[in-house]
């Protein structure tokens, strides 16, 4: 039987005392609290929201293939719409960049 790093993994955290288990995840709140306050204080209410927003959703898309194939779909869709900030002539768009 061939074993994993994720099952040992396992394995050491199912035979944690429950009070060590709780101060590990408190330690870990605590800690991601902390950075998203700093990242609040330091570069502003909106990027904070489009980091951790990216960050969810970019573990929820690792998590589920669907959700990966809808992104992906989503992405084509809106592709042609987006243009970059300066002009030369016309407005070039992500699409022409690609092609």
């Amino acid at each position: 039987m061939q074993t994993t790093n994720t099952s040992g993994l396992q394995d050491w955290i199912t035979q944690l005392d429950r009070r060590i288990y709780a101060v590990l995840i408190g330690a870990t709140l605590g800690i991601i609290g902390g950075l998203v306050g700093l990242m609040l204080a330091i570069i502003g209410p909106i990027f904070t929201f489009a980091i951790v927003f990216g960050l969810v959703a970019g573990l929820y898309i690792l998590t589920d293939i669907s959700a990966a194939l809808y992104a992906v779909i989503g992405i084509t869709f809106l592709l042609p719409f987006g243009t970059f900030p300066f002009k030369v002539g016309l407005t070039p768009t992500l699409i022409d960049l690609v092609l």
